[in-house]
């Protein structure tokens, strides 16, 4: 069965550089190979194949894209923790500052962001909370700023990422939550991340 299908490739092989090196009708026999044509419809190929993956390629590699996915993946991670935390303790954590967040705490994640200062706060602990990730160093780094927040209410939660419009500007997440409150979260300051 392998033998079978090893030489059915082989003739295809066989059949496709035949087809490749025959020698064009008005060409003699001893020129063999690609027409000046071919060449260049090859070139024309690669070129805009470069032309279309290398703006891509390129902001892939910016590092201060890189940068503030750590101040978006830091609100996050808050956000999923809080979550977790009031769904056994039926609170929110209220405060905890950058230096709390880099030990062990009662979110149970530990977050050492480069460029980012990160605090967590709820005026109603039992049905909202935020975290916010605020540039170290604007001049410096010239990243955007971040705030997730999250509400509870009816057995439901609501959560939102928020990012400043303008590096290192403000931005402000608005939620709602309580008994009897269907919970909501949105940005009142800010583009609201999916």
């Amino acid at each position: 069965m392998q033998s079978e299908i090893n030489s059915k490739i082989q003739k295809s092989q066989n059949i496709l550089l035949r087809a490749l090196l025959r020698p064009n009708n008005s060409q003699s026999n001893s020129q063999l190979g690609f027409s000046i044509i071919q060449l260049i419809v090859i070139l024309l190929f690669l070129g805009v194949l470069v032309a279309v993956t290398l703006p891509n390629l390129l902001l892939t590699c910016d590092p201060s894209r890189a940068r503030e996915v750590e101040g978006k993946n830091g609100v996050s991670t808050i956000n999923r923790a809080q979550e977790v935390y009031h769904y056994e303790a039926e609170v929110f954590v209220t405060s905890l500052s950058d230096s709390d967040l880099k030990s062990v705490n009662p979110l149970g994640v530990v977050l050492e962001p480069i460029s980012y200062k990160l605090s967590v706060s709820s005026a109603n602990p039992s049905h909202t909370a935020t975290a916010t990730a605020i540039v170290i160093d604007t001049d410096k780094y010239g990243f955007r700023n971040y705030q997730s927040a999250i509400a509870y209410g009816n057995d439901k939660y609501a959560t939102v990422v928020c990012q400043s419009v303008k590096k290192g500007g403000s931005v402000s997440a608005k939620v709602t939550g309580g008994v009897n409150i269907k919970p909501s979260a949105s940005c009142s300051i800010g583009t609201e991340l999916k």
